[in-house]
């Protein structure tokens, strides 16, 4: 005897929704939070009325960080507003009004404890008649030395892995401030470290240099490795104690290499030729050729051999992983029931590199029970064996389950659940025994074997005497 489950292609309704993530207004754990400040322009006029625009772009795990709470200050002069928020791409603005009584102002940001970043702007003094500039003013000539070392620039916050293609090295760069906030007149010398890092080969070069002009300015470079992280870099003052904050560097892989490609789906076996609109969702991890992940944002796109797949394609995160598509069972439908997921990306090269993964539409669901009449013995005992599977002889999706129940004796096991699968786990066997008593009448028994199932819910029962 067999049992096949409603065989018209039914039509799922799907219906989608999905959350919007909401952004950090403070910072979260587990972040690498990147602060950087620039002025525009670095030098006004200290008139008490002239302006630099100051912007600041926060980054966290080196994509943009919409809706945080920046906080502004400056020595010298002043700032409006003193707190901003970022927008979409992770900028906040505030504006600088010189004085007339400081060299410069110094601007400094900040996003709770986790990210730092200043910006030094020179104010040139003016003549109080005709408004010509006369030239920066010196610093104090009772300068006491070296007090603090700031970050004054970084030119980049996110570089790329050796032999990436893309920029390998961050220009950084440090001014010397005095007890009273400006820059030494002297020159100082300063030494740079990397406080931690991936441990892939990156460095700093020159790792020493001393102080030049009148802001005071020293730099170094940070060159990647071959190991992707976020890098501390801070410079101190020669023979000293004196430190800057450390200066946060995001080191991302390089491009895509195919055997670091890897497509996979949430299922191996959906209900695809039992019902359209069945869903699974698609996954891709994409790494270069030292397993890093690969720069945020490379492009991942997706097809597939039958069915659909929406929308189509992504773009990697920071951890190299492309989500949010998903395989739709619709026309053309596989003969077979397998069909192939393709994702494709562009290598360091410029070639297309893929990789598959095989996913089965399974059919609805057909179940047997054998045998579907029996007689045991005093003491006996009957193997059944059961087929549950589509009628390509797959077996339905994961999660399903047999349950097995009589009415009389007792079974070896009571139920199975079918794993997640393309082939196999269509055929179990479980034993009914006969546990009648010497004197027992012969007793009338049945024997119920039901399939739970996205693939179609089926039963079928055998009957028989228990001597």
């Amino acid at each position: 005897m067999k049992l096949v489950a409603i065989a018209a292609v039914g039509l799922l309704s799907v219906q989608c929704s999905q959350e919007e993530e909401a952004t950090p207004s403070s910072p979260s754990s587990g972040t690498q939070y990147v602060l950087a400040l620039a002025a525009d322009p670095d030098t006004i006029d200290g008139d008490g009325t002239s302006t630099s625009t100051i912007s600041a772009v926060l980054t966290g795990d080196g994509s943009p960080i919409e809706d945080a709470l920046l906080d502004f200050a400056t020595i010298g002069g002043s700032v409006t507003p003193g707190v901003a928020t970022t927008d979409s791409t992770g900028t906040a603005t505030t504006v600088l009004m010189s004085d007339e009584s400081s060299s410069g102002g110094l601007v400094s940001c900040a996003f709770g404890a986790s990210a730092q970043d200043q910006a030094w702007v020179v104010f040139t003094p003016v003549t109080p008649d005709s408004g010509d500039t006369i030239g920066p003013l010196p610093p104090p000539s009772d300068t006491t030395g070296p007090a603090s070392v700031l970050i004054y620039s970084v030119s980049d916050t996110v570089i790329y892995v050796a032999g990436s293609g893309h920029d390998e090295t961050s220009m950084l760069t440090f001014t010397v401030l005095d007890s009273v906030g400006y820059p030494v007149n002297v020159p100082v010398d300063v030494d740079f470290d990397i406080l931690g890092g991936p441990g892939g080969g990156e460095y700093l070069f020159p790792t020493s240099g001393t102080t030049q002009d009148s802001a005071a300015l020293v730099s170094t470079y940070l060159n990647s490795g071959t190991i992707s992280g976020p890098v501390r870099v801070v410079a101190s003052v020669t023979g000293t104690t004196i430190q800057s904050n450390a200066i946060e560097v995001g080191i991302h892989g390089g491009p895509p290499v195919k055997e670091h490609l890897t497509v996979t789906t949430e299922r191996l076996n959906i209900a695809g030729l039992c019902f359209y609109g069945k869903i699974d969702a698609i996954t891709a991890f994409v790494f270069d050729q030292y397993a890093n992940p690969v720069p945020p944002g490379t492009v991942v796109w997706f097809t597939s051999t039958y069915g659909n797949i929406y929308p189509g394609s992504g773009n990697t995160d920071p951890n190299g992983t492309v989500c949010g598509n998903d395989l739709i069972s619709s026309n053309p439908l596989p003969p077979t029931g397998y069909l192939e997921v393709i994702g494709e990306t562009v290598d360091g090269g410029g070639s297309i590199i893929a990789d598959s993964t095989t996913v089965l539409f399974s059919g609805c669901t057909v179940l047997t029970l054998n045998p579907l009449s029996f007689s045991v013995p005093l003491s006996g005992s009957q193997t059944f064996t059961i087929f549950a599977g589509d009628a390509l002889g797959h077996p339905v999706v994961g999660g399903s389950t047999i349950e097995i129940s009589v009415s009389a004796g007792q079974v070896s096991v009571t139920g199975f659940e079918i794993p997640d699968a393309l082939s196999g786990y269509t055929n179990y066997q479980f034993v009914l025994y006969n546990t009648h008593e010497p004197g027992d009448e012969p007793e009338f028994c049945t024997v119920m074997v039901t399939v739970t199932s996205e693939n179609g819910n089926v039963a079928v029962a055998a009957s028989g005497i228990l001597q």
